[in-house]
């Protein structure tokens, strides 16, 4: 509730009125119809048109236009684009697309952040300690996990129309790997024990972020456009988005942890012989995830901005059937005499990011 009265007000309409429009995109924006003479208009659509439908008779037309089919009128409240598609349906499409990108991408995102970040800013450079064979093992699973469910299937999953052959080598992965670890845990308890290694956690990960946030991600996903051919390329992108904007969470969380670790309490839970991983998931994450969700809000506006500027690129034919506000900014770009195409998607991209950035500035008012 502290969080939702520091929001400020214009913010929290916005982002409702945005939920809903993704929500009932297929109640406020349905034009199917139309096609079946017998079909009686539903009650709840006040877009009688979708995002994907062209009318031919009213291209580039402005706001107010109509349709007339079949002895009735059919309204353009927002005007149509170059190819006939009305621009209203667009926007209320677009907004699934926008959510869907930064739920789907910052999940990831958060998981794999606060995962590393953690590692980093409680076990330091000299906290983490990892048996000799287990850590070969688990390497090796991990290795031959991605060689033979990923590198050598790519044939195999590029032609995967239904999401098995994907699902079956994540799930491959997973289990090979949980293998190896597990392996290597039984050869460790065999063995005689030997002088644990010592995983500069924090040099290693921090070292991992800096690389990963300098590589360039509009590039990266348009390369990834280019070599990968399926039809869940639109999920992968989002998933690629959010394994390379975990840094940023990840130093959020590790400057957090850097200063509960040396808290009292902390000093105290291990004096009472509770294990580290015990302590980090008991005293230290409940203090490093208010960091956390700030770096996560603040980076959904980042990623609905690579989402648009794909499709600003004439790539959203590729991207959830071209549903996103970026194509109507593609179009203003060539000229700017369809004002009414370009000023609704520029307002509502606008909207959506100082939105959500505001969310972002109210946690972190919270926090500190």
């Amino acid at each position: 509730m502290n969080l939702f009265r520091r929001i400020p007000w214009h913010s929290r309409a916005f982002l409702m009125f945005l939920i809903v429009l993704a929500l009932a995109r297929d109640v406020i924006s349905n034009g199917s119809f139309k096609r079946n003479p017998s079909t009686s208009k539903p009650i709840l659509v006040l877009i009688p048109f979708s995002a994907q439908e062209k009318d031919s008779t009213n291209l580039s037309k402005p706001p107010g236009s109509v349709l007339r089919m079949g002895g009735h009128t059919y309204c353009h409240w927002l005007g149509t684009d170059d190819y006939g598609r009305d621009v209203a349906a667009g926007l209320v499409a677009g907004a699934r697309v926008a959510i869907q990108t930064a739920l789907t991408a910052m999940g990831v995102a958060f998981l794999l952040g606060l995962l590393l970040g953690s590692l980093a800013g409680f076990y330091g450079d000299d906290g983490l300690e990892v048996e000799p064979i287990r850590c070969i093992a688990g390497g090796m699973g991990i290795l031959i996990g991605i060689l033979w469910a990923f590198i050598l299937r790519i044939p195999v999953l590029q032609h995967d129309a239904t999401g098995k052959e994907w699902l079956y080598s994540i799930l491959f992965f997973g289990v090979l790997s949980a293998l190896f670890w597990a392996f290597g845990r039984l050869i460790s308890l065999i063995l005689p024990k030997t002088k644990k290694w010592v995983i500069p956690a924090d040099l290693i990960i921090m070292r991992a972020a800096e690389i990963t946030h300098a590589i360039p991600k509009l590039i990266l996903l348009l390369t990834c456009i280019a070599i990968i051919r399926s039809p869940f390329i639109y999920w992968i992108l989002l998933v690629i988005i959010g394994l390379f904007s975990w840094p940023g969470i990840a130093f959020y969380v590790r400057s957090s942890l850097l200063k509960v670790r040396a808290l009292d309490y902390i000093h105290a839970a291990r004096g009472m012989g509770m294990s580290e991983l015990r302590v980090l998931w008991r005293h230290g994450l409940p203090n490093a995830l208010q960091s956390a969700w700030t770096a996560c809000a603040l980076g959904m506006g980042s990623a609905i901005l690579l989402e648009v500027s794909l499709s600003f690129l004439g790539l959203d034919t590729q991207l959830e059937g071209g549903a996103s506000w970026g194509r109507f900014l593609a179009q203003g770009s060539l000229g700017f005499r369809a004002w009414w195409v370009t000023m609704p998607a520029a307002a509502i991209i606008c909207g959506t990011i100082l939105a959500i950035n505001s969310v972002g500035s109210a946690l972190n008012e919270i926090q500190s």
